[in-house]
């Protein structure tokens, strides 16, 4: 039986042919927020678990191939570093290039493996809205959380907010965007 949905399965075949993709796009694209201009999305994440009254467990759903994780190990006060991905051509190099502290669970964000109430903070970079199923994600995010542990995550805004141009079936590039 295959665990894995047909979006899944697709993204994961997309990351096992280019590893690193996601870091590799948002990594130098300064974020800015009401208050202040980060390097990157990422950045901003790391800011987020840095002003945190030290976390110990910090999980990243949808880790990919681990950047923030290691800005995380850099520069927080996180004694436990946790990331999930389903793609094991992002956890490869996640495992490659993170120190081997860092925990790498190659799972579904859907059903994690984790203990209940086993996690302070968890963070999530471009990936919950790529996500089959996003209140089992949600649902399995609070169980892993703390009471009072806290939740942020960077999703593509003008993906999600922005107009809506619909490619049509039958042709072969679409005339907006020029994808297949």
């Amino acid at each position: 039986m295959d665990l894995f949905s047909p979006a899944e399965r697709y993204l994961q075949d997309f990351h096992a042919r280019r590893p690193g993709a996601t870091s590799a796009a948002f990594s130098a694209l300064p974020a800015t927020t009401k208050s202040r201009t980060y390097k990157s999305s990422y950045e901003v994440l790391a800011a987020v678990v840095r002003d945190l009254p030290l976390p110990s467990t910090v999980l990243d759903v949808g880790c990919g191939d681990g950047h923030l994780l290691g800005l995380l190990d850099k520069a927080s006060n996180s004694s436990t570093l946790i990331g999930v991905d389903l793609s094991d051509g992002e956890l490869n190099v996640a495992r490659r290039t993170l120190p081997s502290h860092v925990l790498l669970l190659r799972e579904r964000a859907q059903q994690m493996s984790l203990a209940s109430e086993s996690i302070d903070v968890v963070v999530s970079h471009m990936a919950l809205m790529l996500m089959d199923d996003i209140e089992s994600v949600l649902s399995e995010i609070h169980r892993v959380l703390v009471s009072g542990g806290k939740l942020a995550g960077i999703v593509g805004r003008t993906f999600l907010l922005g107009p809506l141009h619909p490619c049509a079936p039958q042709a072969k590039r679409c005339a907006h965007c020029g994808n297949l």
